[in-house]
């Protein structure tokens, strides 16, 4: 009984793609996702290894460690810093 009350992880990405029947299973859209990008610093689907849907309802992002994230390649994606 106690397996079918407990709700486990779920994976929603993997290597920078979407897993978007694992998405609507479980009710999440691309919005939260991006939103728990940019909580972790990241800026792009393509910078998480893994997004976890966890137990509690949180959405844990792991970012993938072959990936640049350097103020350089973030002026690129939204003008940072801001030319003066």
């Amino acid at each position: 009984m106690h397996k079918m009350i407990k709700a486990r992880p779920a994976l929603l990405a993997h290597d920078g793609n979407y897993i978007e029947d694992a998405m609507v299973k479980e009710r999440v859209t691309k919005d939260e996702m991006l939103a728990a990008l940019r909580e972790a610093g990241l800026y792009d689907i393509e910078d998480a290894k893994w997004i976890i849907l966890e137990t509690d309802a949180t959405l844990s992002v792991i970012p993938r460690k072959d990936k640049d994230y350097s103020d350089a390649q973030l002026e690129s994606v939204i003008g940072f810093p801001p030319k003066v």
